[in-house]
């Protein structure tokens, strides 16, 4: 179960009319490709909800061909004018050829045979700067998510990696999800977003950010994600701009009576609908009861204030209730008492007379801490009471690979595999970090002068024996997913004999045995 995470601020404060200027925004997103990428097409959606939330007028394109790209640019740049705020964002291939970047419809990798075609079959990044600079207005920023790898498998010698520098003109900033010339990540597999723009929608929810602080918040939170990849990824951005932007601003900023505006009186159909988009993008980030004003539940009860009968408001209530009666249901399951009385107490805080909390009280009283180390799930999973984490059961699934092998197999497992019938899927599984496998072992259990390996046992009293919680594990070396920091070489691995962790080469072989969270 993932942490909540809870940001305070006031959302419901914030409509075009709370904008000194216009906020205009075009979104592409493109996956479709002859080998698809799994990120764009969601980095585009959530990207243009939560400009829609920010204020933006959004025109969101996924999987868009050349014509669509070029016409939507150019329509883009025909709604700017001089007293608005211009946005472009792109999450898809982008590429470099002659210093000059071109990011790339679905359609254009079969229809370009060589890299001078590029000009003709894909889009020029500099047409959508010259696009947005004929507006005249004193604000463009330009957001790149396109710097993977070269798709151009037949003239790939003739491109270099990553994105060129482009030079930022007079009131443009330009956002890369990489330093010039490096190739940016697409994330883990499985997962929605890539590393760049999951960060940034991150801290785009943030009020009081200026645009330039929040992109170095971004660049520092993707280098300590993938400090551990084999090339660590490092944002960047170019600027010429002469005033702070704020995505969420506090725009109650006090005023002296002789200067206040009078208030706007608004429609009262007007304010429920814009309080229920706000309570649903509270709810859809779990930001359900803490945080005072910033809460789902709050805006919700904003709505019954202004409407008792509003069927939207009172079915968030009941969303509300229902998933804390979820969330309460998985932590008994996995026996995390402390995590399910946290569940029933907001439980009560929403609904006192839920009919649900009786019986989960009565699971909670019941509910006895795991006395052993290991349970044997009967599944081909094997649950450390510990740590929480899930170990696969057949240690010794793979047999030895090199390190990128073997993060690969993890990548590729799922439930039919390795005697797994746990239900996971592909993107679910990983190799263990380096202090997974420090909680993992206990030296006293094998050393060199006593043979043996450095486990326990499934009670955690003594030696590891064979099928006690786990099979086939191996008197070797294990691999782990730790790095050093710009360490394309060595990863560390886990020697269970004695239990000692050492920096081995990658491209040697050493054992997999994989590892996840619970479901």
């Amino acid at each position: 179960m993932k942490r909540l995470v809870l940001i305070l601020f006031a959302f419901s404060m914030i409509s075009l009319s709370a904008f000194a200027k216009e906020r205009m925004a075009l979104v592409i997103g493109n996956s479709d490709y002859l080998n698809p990428l799994s990120n764009p097409v969601n980095d585009a959606r959530d990207m243009a909800k939560l400009l829609g939330y920010l204020g933006f007028e959004v025109t969101l394109k996924v999987n868009a061909d050349q014509m669509t790209m070029e016409s939507a640019i150019q329509a883009f740049g025909e709604k700017l004018h001089e007293n608005a705020v211009g946005l472009f964002y792109f999450s898809g291939h982008g590429v470099q050829y002659a210093g000059d970047n071109y990011l790339i419809p679905i359609n254009s990798i079969l229809r370009t045979s060589a890299a001078a075609h590029l000009r003709y079959k894909a889009v020029p990044a500099d047409y959508v700067l010259a696009v947005m600079q004929q507006a005249d207005n004193s604000l463009n920023i330009v957001i790149l998510d396109a710097c993977r790898d070269n798709p151009f498998k037949g003239f790939s010698k003739s491109l270099k990696q990553g994105l060129a520098r482009m030079e930022s003109a007079e009131g443009t900033l330009i956002a890369y999800a990489t330093a010039p010339d490096t190739v940016a990540l697409t994330g883990e597999a499985g997962g929605r977003n890539s590393p760049y723009t999951k960060h940034l929608l991150r801290f785009m929810k943030q009020p009081h950010l200026p645009i330039e602080s929040l992109l170095k918040k971004v660049r520092k939170a993707v280098i300590q994600e993938t400090r551990y990849e084999e090339t660590v990824q490092k944002p960047w951005y170019e600027a010429s701009i002469n005033e702070d932007f704020y995505f969420i601003k506090d725009f109650q900023t006090p005023t002296t009576p002789a200067t206040q505006a009078p208030p706007v009186v608004k429609d009262t159909a007007q304010k429920i609908a814009e309080l229920l988009n706000t309570c649903q993008f509270r709810f859809d980030n779990n930001w359900l009861t803490s945080g005072g004003s910033g809460t789902a539940l709050a805006c919700y009860k904003e709505v019954l204030k202004l409407d008792s009968n509003n069927w939207n408001a009172s079915r968030g209530l009941i969303n509300i209730e229902n998933q804390y009666v979820k969330w309460a249901e998985m932590a008994l399951e996995n026996g995390k008492k402390a995590k399910a009385r946290q569940y029933l107490s907001s439980l009560r805080q929403v609904n006192p007379e839920s009919s649900k909390l009786a019986v989960l009280e009565i699971r909670l009283e019941t509910l006895t801490y795991f006395s052993d180390r290991y349970t044997d799930n009967g599944d081909g999973i094997v649950t450390d009471n510990r740590t929480g984490l899930v170990w696969l059961k057949n240690a010794n699934c793979f047999g030895e690979q090199n390190w990128k092998e073997a993060k690969q197999s993890a990548a590729n497992l799922g439930s039919g595999e390795c005697g797994l019938r746990d239900g996971s899927m592909q993107g679910m599984w990983r190799l263990p970090s380096k202090e997974e496998w420090e909680a993992m072992i206990n030296k006293k259990y094998g050393s060199l002068e006593k043979p043996g390996l450095s486990l326990s046992n499934a009670a955690g009293t003594g030696k590891w024996k064979e099928d006690d919680a786990f099979s086939g594990v191996q008197t070797g070396y294990y691999w782990s997913s730790t790095t050093n920091a710009n360490d394309a070489i060595n990863a560390w691995a886990v020697n269970l004999e004695n239990g000692n962790i050492l920096n081995g080469d990658k491209a040697s072989a050493a054992y997999v045995w994989l590892v996840r969270s619970e479901l």
